[in-house]
């Protein structure tokens, strides 16, 4: 056991729906099911070595769970401690990146496996009386850019002033960083 692993022991609790979840699935037939999908599994001379077919495949789940792009599924494998311990990713490792992903989706799908394995998960997590369901939930997309624009409302030497943008506000991150966010869209 590394320090990473001692650490996220105790920040993720053995609660967590991802941790539950891998525990429930019986991953021997899946990985099994995945051998083979990279050609250096069966010839050394196929190239760089591949990441874990298991790790990729959960990483699959992760992001058609939470509903992420290919690039938001990369930045959340590097970021997110519990998508870490349930991909099997450590930190300080490389992860996979947005067009290894596509990849390793396509090479599943070219081989009748993608969602085929889905279902198997699926399957497995019924049989517990469970169903994942993908988030659905609300989106927030905002732009951060530099911007001459500001505020909605300004009070300056005493005279209160609106914006061109009614959209726009100001995003604080620490004390010392102020952004000025324009494009806010809800969906």
């Amino acid at each position: 056991m590394n320090f990473f692993s001692l650490g996220v022991q105790d920040r993720i609790k053995q609660d967590h729906y991802l941790i539950k979840l891998d525990k429930l699935i019986d991953w021997t037939e899946i990985e099994k099911t995945l051998k083979g999908i990279h050609l250096n599994e069966v010839n050394p001379k196929g190239g760089p070595k591949a990441y874990r077919n298991l790790s990729m495949f959960k990483a699959m789940l992760v992001g058609r769970w939470h509903s992420l792009s290919d690039p938001a599924l990369e930045e959340s494998l590097t970021v997110r401690l519990d998508f870490m311990v349930f991909t099997g990713f450590e930190l300080g490792e490389r992860v996979p990146d947005e067009t290894t992903l596509c990849r390793f989706r396509n090479k599943l799908i070219e081989r009748g496996l993608h969602e085929k394995l889905f279902q198997e998960v699926n399957r497995q997590l019924e049989g517990h009386g469970i169903k994942v369901k993908k988030s659905e939930g609300s989106l927030l997309d905002a732009t951060i850019i530099t911007s001459a624009a500001r505020p909605r409302q300004t009070v300056e030497s005493g005279k209160v002033s609106q914006s061109k943008d009614p959209d726009a506000t100001w995003l604080k991150i620490r004390k010392e960083m102020l952004f000025w966010v324009s494009g806010l869209c809800h969906s």
